[in-house]
């Protein structure tokens, strides 16, 4: 049982959306397990949104958005290789996004991989081969795109290169008092935590090994567990730091692979994977089952050597008990109701 906007949050509980709300109101008309495509306003269009300078998105090489419950937004900053970063957000009351120009730290991010992070009013993002974790206040969110920083202390200094691109980036709000802020270093120095000003290491890469892929990290609300993993390794990490060893996945995750998410109704783990099947990780039974897929029109055709989940991204909004997708060639965003 977790604190979600202002209240409890378990399995069996829901939270009625406000009247204004398209998001809410199209989730509360769906089936669990439904797919469905969903409509918002653009400042231009949907493939504009996305564009990060030519033919290249914004969404590259990556897998996640993240949710602000207390103000129901969705962060995401990214840039196509080589191209322009952008930060875009959505506005759950108004069902607008707005896409904010080039920080001041950019154009060194080259793709944005699992290193987008939200918590504590803060907009996480790991910098692409740097030492740096960039942040950005969302109180006044509307036109707010000035970003301060966080240096890797000594210890977690290196985080570069290959690593960066493999490890993963995520919020755990119940790890401490108001929560804190996880790290995976991935081939390189293992899983850390920011809690307090200080980075802590967790575990070593030798306790959690895993198979070559991108990584990924992402938060149940539902069960208040981390899932992590790569390849098809998986794990699961409590708010106490007890890393456990999980049931193989059947197919390969991370970016490229599989999106991953947690379901936003069981707390499940999700990976909608490149061969176009949808498979479900229970932690209470340890099994891997298969759920309905979308339509082939939500897949990726652009990028047929990167796979068909190439640039979706993905946030679960347990509010609501959908996720929602940004599905770079179906020109509109898609939900998926929690099964």
């Amino acid at each position: 049982m977790v604190q979600v906007y202002g209240r409890h949050f378990t399995q069996s509980d829901t939270v009625a959306p406000p009247p204004s709300s398209a998001l809410g109101q199209q989730a509360l008309g769906m089936s669990p397990g439904e797919w469905a495509t969903f409509a918002c306003n653009y400042p231009t269009t949907f493939a504009d949104l996305l564009l990060s300078g030519g033919v290249k998105n914004i969404t590259e090489y990556c897998d996640k958005m993240v949710w602000d419950s207390s103000k129901r937004k969705i962060y995401f900053t990214g840039c196509g290789h080589t191209q322009t970063t952008y930060t875009i957000v959505y506005d759950d009351l108004t069902n607008t996004w707005t896409k904010f120009g080039p920080p001041a730290w950019a154009p060194v991010i080259i793709h944005a991989y699992e290193h987008n992070a939200y918590g504590n009013n803060t907009h996480y993002h790991n910098q692409y081969d740097t030492t740096t974790v960039r942040t950005r206040d969302v109180t006044t969110d509307s036109q707010n795109n000035t970003w301060g920083s966080i240096n890797y202390t000594a210890d977690t200094a290196g985080y570069g290169g290959q690593a960066t691109q493999t490890g993963a980036f995520e919020w755990f709000p119940t790890y401490g008092a108001g929560g804190s802020l996880m790290m995976w270093k991935q081939g390189i120095f293992g899983i850390w935590r920011y809690f307090g000003g200080t980075w802590t290491q967790i575990a070593t890469e030798a306790q959690v090994p895993v198979g070559a892929g991108y990584g990924f990290m992402c938060y149940s609300a539902v069960r208040d567990i981390l899932y992590f993993g790569a390849g098809t390794d998986l794990y699961t990490m409590t708010n106490a730091g007890t890393v456990s060893a999980e049931t193989d996945c059947p197919a390969t995750m991370g970016i490229n692979a599989a999106v991953m998410f947690s379901d936003p109704t069981t707390g499940n783990l999700v990976a909608v994977g490149g061969d176009e099947i949808v498979r479900v990780y229970d932690p209470d039974t340890g099994l891997w089952t298969t759920d309905t897929a979308p339509s082939s029109s939500f897949f990726t055709t652009g990028y047929p050597l990167e796979g068909a989940v190439m640039a979706i991204t993905a946030v679960s909004i347990p509010e609501y008990g959908v996720t929602l997708f940004m599905p770079i060639d179906a020109g509109t965003a898609w939900l998926r109701k929690g099964s």
